[in-house]
């Protein structure tokens, strides 16, 4: 058996960006979500908190962005199980919120 080499160069990636630690299990998707306010002049950070509360530990990533005159959506991205109406359930908890005037899936792509 050949002995390892002492030294390990080390990678730099720095475009790389980890946010946290990402576990998925088999049959695990990511869903986007675009959330609209029901009003063009709503304050969207009470909404977010909203959001964040529903998404709970599912959420993985959350941002603002601007849509014409104003008008800001919200991009959420949550890591759900790949069962039957699993991301459903989300887009109709979330159009239940206050402040919320629509709620679209914009894309689900497997973990």
């Amino acid at each position: 058996m050949r002995p390892m080499p002492g030294s390990i160069r080390r990678l730099s990636m720095p475009d790389l960006f980890v946010q946290r630690t990402l576990r998925c299990t088999v049959g695990s998707v990511a869903v986007t979500f675009r959330i609209l306010p029901d009003d063009a002049e709503a304050d969207i950070e009470p909404i977010k908190g909203r959001v964040r509360k529903v998404l709970g530990k599912a959420l993985r990533d959350l941002k603002e962005q601007p849509i014409a005159f104003g008008l800001k959506a919200i991009v959420a991205v949550a890591i759900v199980n790949d069962a039957a109406g699993g991301s459903d359930q989300l887009e109709q908890s979330l159009a239940a919120l206050p402040g919320v005037g629509s709620v679209e899936t914009v894309d689900v792509t497997l973990v």
